[in-house]
């Protein structure tokens, strides 16, 4: 009987002691998860500032990008009083260009991820999808030299492509 109250005792002792070290690994991993995620949000902050300032340096806007869908989605959908609307504010904020890329880096600073990475959208005025299509139509166009992938601009969004990359990596956004 003593052997077996002895026995016990030991179990619930060193169950004990694994369910404590169970719990300070599982504080040590979401402390370092969440300075992990802070450090990929200030990556992407800085990246998109970087990519503002390029931007503002090249005069590049989003606004063309926009106004060209704004009037394929008119031609679709005629006399639709809300789209207009909705666009007007698209191209509004795509009208920054790096200044509504240098507000979406500084929104996902603040954990505020999804508005931070489109103002980054509508700012640079693609994605790497519209990235893709440029290049794609500046090969068939004939156009396409390193030089025109070298231009300020030209980097400014590659960089605010890489910042909503980043962001949503880092917050599975």
């Amino acid at each position: 009987m003593v052997n077996i109250n002895l026995d016990l005792c030991f179990f619930l002792k060193k169950k004990h002691l694994i369910r404590k070290e169970i719990n300070h690994n599982i504080i040590t991993i979401s402390k370092w998860e969440e300075k992990n995620m802070s450090s990929k949000s200030t990556q992407a902050m800085v990246i998109a500032m970087i990519a503002g300032i390029l931007l503002l340096i090249a005069g590049v806007s989003g606004a063309a990008t926009w106004q060209a869908i704004r009037d394929f989605v008119a031609s679709q959908f005629p006399g639709n009083e809300f789209l207009d609307i909705v666009f007007v504010i698209l191209i509004f904020i795509a009208s920054l260009g790096g200044i509504a890329v240098i507000i979406g880096g500084i929104l996902i600073g603040k954990n505020k991820i999804g508005i931070g990475r489109t103002f980054i959208l509508l700012g640079a005025g693609m994605g790497i999808i519209g990235l893709i299509f440029s290049i794609i139509i500046a090969y068939n166009e004939g156009n396409l030299t390193i030089g025109s992938f070298l231009s300020i601009g030209m980097i400014g969004i590659i960089l605010s492509i890489a910042a909503r990359i980043i962001a949503k990596k880092a917050h599975g956004v």
